[in-house]
């Protein structure tokens, strides 16, 4: 029960280690793609999570999936009222190393579960949604698993944690369901 009250207030509480603040969360994603388009960003916090090396493109052409993901996250962070303050150098982004390294990238939903203490055996994380894209790491039994991404076409973007500290993230073919945790909080 300790365990459970401990990651319930690590997942749950706003400014705890392993919880992002989905503002941040959803500008970071909108801007990773900018990003990888070539954008040149001109604020604090873009400079500072950005760095603008190699960048050519003041405003850069998209792709349809990229438009799509740009535009989603637009209303998704105008839905919860968010005002991320760029003139700031760091964002509240779990795992934002690893992030980078995801091909296809999530949206966070703002809402938070977790599942304490998986059941189930080896699950692959991958940086996209299919079977041979590069893994990324994977969840073991006993593993607590962070749900707080759309779903998508029965891929989950999940965020694993072992022992209290942030061990891996990626797209995973998994369902959050009660039996397959010691406990489910959220």
């Amino acid at each position: 029960m300790k365990r459970l009250a401990l990651v319930a207030s690590m997942v749950m509480v706003p400014g705890a280690s392993l919880a992002s603040d989905v503002c941040d969360d959803l500008w970071f994603t909108r801007n990773l793609i900018l990003d990888r388009n070539g954008y040149c960003f001109e604020s604090p916090l873009g400079q500072a999570v950005f760095d603008n090396e190699g960048c050519t493109e003041a405003e850069p052409v998209l792709g349809g999936d990229d438009q799509y993901l740009i535009a989603y996250a637009t209303w998704r962070e105008e839905e919860l009222g968010c005002a991320v303050d760029t003139a700031r150098t760091t964002l509240d982004v779990s795992q934002i190393e690893l992030r980078r390294k995801v091909a296809e990238l999530p949206l966070g939903t703002g809402t938070e579960r977790a599942c304490i203490g998986w059941r189930g055996g080896r699950v692959s994380l991958r940086a996209a949604r299919d079977d041979i894209s590069p893994l990324l790491g994977a969840i073991r039994t006993g593993d607590t698993i962070l749900f707080r991404f759309d779903r998508i076409r029965g891929w989950s973007f999940v965020e694993v944690v072992q022992n209290g500290v942030g061990a891996g993230a990626g797209w995973a073919q998994i369902t959050l369901l009660d039996e397959s945790c010691e406990a489910v909080v959220g």
